[in-house]
Formats: structure tokens, sequence, C-alpha cells
């Protein structure tokens, strides 16, 4: 079928949950596969799904919506998808991406300088090993979370996993300096 003289249908439905970049982009690209979808974005630190779809005679907008449901729980499961009103979705965008951009960029300003903290006091003993382990949890709390989760759903060596099994392995052989750096320089690439 010849979606291109069909009319063009504009959405965005909130993504209650979605904390994973893999699975953000596991979500759009199998939306964006969808036959009646034109584009699809979802935006990880909003939250949101925009979309643009065919509006064929036949197509109904539950029916897209129930597809995008399916899609989103099969990947992330506890992600909660509801459909945004025309002025919810105006307003929320860009300053809920900013909002989570603004909380990561604080953790990791705060997990630098418990770091540096302990790298001051390393000869000190534990006190720098509490503030090693301070920055680790600060900045890596919600990658471990997210590999556990994965875990529950099947998913194996992906880059949480890969992730948490480093630094955790790090932790447990005492090299805590090294857990929080690779945590701190990953999470500040992501």
């Amino acid at each position: 079928m010849n979606n291109e003289n069909l009319p063009v249908v504009q959405k965005q439905f909130r993504l209650a949950g979605l904390d994973c970049a893999n699975c953000a982009a596991k979500i759009e690209q199998k939306i964006n596969q969808l036959p009646q979808v034109s584009t699809a974005s979802v935006k990880l630190l909003s939250e949101t799904l925009d979309i643009e779809y065919f509006a064929a005679s036949g197509t109904n907008e539950d029916r897209i919506a129930r597809e995008i449901d399916e899609i989103v729980r099969a990947i992330e499961p506890d992600v909660v998808v509801s459909e945004m009103a025309a002025a919810e979705s105006e307003g929320t965008g860009e300053t809920d991406e900013k909002a989570g951009r603004n909380k990561l960029i604080i953790r990791l300003i705060l997990s630098a300088a418990l770091f540096l903290a302990g790298v001051l006091f390393r000869e000190r003993g534990i006190l720098g090993t509490v503030f090693y382990l301070a920055s680790y949890i600060l900045i890596g709390y919600d990658v471990i979370i997210l590999a556990f989760k994965n875990i529950l759903r099947g998913e194996y060596f992906e880059e949480n996993f890969l992730m948490s099994i480093a630094t955790i392995g790090a932790v447990f052989i005492r090299e805590y300096p090294e857990a929080a750096a690779v945590m701190l320089f990953y999470q500040t690439g992501e």
C-alpha cells in the first residue's frame, strides 16, 4: 500500500520509568519497523516517544497505541506507556530533557568530587576507601540496578551487565579507585 497519499498523524507518548539507553534504542527501532509508522523517536531523558504514522482508513488509533505498548513491554516490562495530551506534550519535552540532563551532570560532578577526595585521603586508609565507595555508589547505582533487571528478563552480556561485573569485581579485589573511576568514565560517556 502506498502511504504517501495518506494523512500523517503526530502523537507523543510518555514512557514513564524508561532509564536504559540501549532499551530506548531497541524500542525506537522496533516501532520504526511498524508498516504504518513514518517516524518514531524516543527521548530517554524526557521519557517520551514522538511518533508520526499514516492514518489509513482501517487504522484505528487504539491499535497503534496497543502495538506501541506491546513493543515497550516486551523490551522494558516496568515502563508505563501513556498517550500525552497536546497541551501536556508541548511543554514537557525540552524541559524534562534538560532536567534529566542536569540531574546527571550534578551526579557526575558530586561523584567526581568524592573520587578526588578519595585520591587526597588515599593514604589515610579507611577514609579514602569511604570516598571511593561513595563515588562509586552515587554514579553507578542505576547501572547496577538496570543490569539486574535485564538479567531477570534474560538479557545477559549487555553493556550494563558488563560494567557491573567489571566494577563489582574491582570492589571485591579491593581496587576501589578503579571501580569508581571506571563507572565514572562510563557514565560520563553515556
